[in-house]
């Protein structure tokens, strides 16, 4: 069971929400880092259940250019590796003040209904709306329990706390949405898996969305053939910088809030973040 969950973590990864934590914690002059560790450690737990359990969903071979756990070890096994995860990451957790649980406790609530909407969803009910809920609870809410919880061990105003958690909300819609883009222009050997994956899996994400509105219905054969078919028109300057304005956009709100933050050089840091991943889609 460890070995499966070692293997797991220790497959890269940016580790951003544990990074993000202590961002937030060493900016805003925290002084107990024994807690601000325990806390990005337990969340980089849950997220790498998350994605363990993720993979068993999406029948998914490849993850950051290696094999899953459920591709190397089968469902059983990749399943309990994940329920692990996230008894250990939770665990670590309740050690932690009561504010800092109900944090993690609403992010992984928020995390459990996204995975939901996302299984219900069907074609006939899978709009823009149903999709950008998703990406805003499977995604999105890590990053503002990352930024709510790193501002709250540093022993902040509540005004701080509520700024930088719409500052990791933000941020990780963005994330969403230029992970989604590189699903059709992205270096398979950086991101860890061939473009059109998510065509194949069936997945309706922001760049087929605005494709639908531009061209009308995708192809109801989800094939590597027909995707690179429609990937012209897909990765076309045109249709894909509508994907790009509205990355930008979530990003910049993310920004403007961390201009806010005290320390220079985590600001600055952050904020070249932020800069960077839009970079990766250009």
């Amino acid at each position: 069971m460890e070995n499966i969950s070692t293997a797991a973590i220790c497959n890269g990864g940016k580790r951003l929400r544990p990074l993000l934590i202590l961002a937030m914690f060493r900016a805003l002059n925290g002084q107990n880092e024994e807690n601000a560790y325990k806390a990005a450690t337990a969340l980089e737990l849950i997220h790498t259940a998350s994605l363990i359990h993720d993979d068993i969903m999406d029948n998914s071979d490849i993850r950051r250019g290696a094999k899953t756990a459920f591709a190397e070890h089968g469902l059983s096994p990749a399943l309990l590796a994940g329920d692990y995860l996230f008894v250990e990451g939770y665990g670590l957790a309740s050690l932690l003040p009561n504010t800092v649980v109900d944090s993690v406790v609403i992010s992984l609530k928020r995390l459990g209904e996204g995975q939901l909407t996302e299984e219900m969803a069907n074609n006939t009910n899978y709009d823009f709306e149903t999709y950008q809920q998703i990406i805003t609870d499977k995604t999105a809410y890590l990053f503002w329990g990352s930024c709510r919880i790193g501002t709250i061990l540093a022993d902040t105003t509540q005004e701080w706390i509520e700024k930088m958690s719409d500052a990791g909300m933000a941020l990780g819609i963005a994330f969403q949405y230029v992970d989604d883009i590189l699903d059709i222009v992205g270096n398979s050997k950086i991101t860890g898996k061939p473009i059109g994956t998510d065509f194949i899996m069936g997945k309706l994400t922001l760049p087929y969305f605005k494709y639908i509105e531009t061209h009308g219905p995708l192809p109801k054969d989800k094939t590597i053939e027909n995707f690179n078919k429609i990937l012209p028109k897909l990765s076309a300057p045109e249709l894909l910088d509508q994907s790009r304005v509205l990355a930008a956009e979530y990003t910049e709100k993310a920004v403007t809030i961390f201009r806010e933050l005290p320390n220079k050089d985590i600001r600055n840091f952050l904020i070249t973040l932020c800069e960077e991943m839009l970079t990766r889609i250009h």
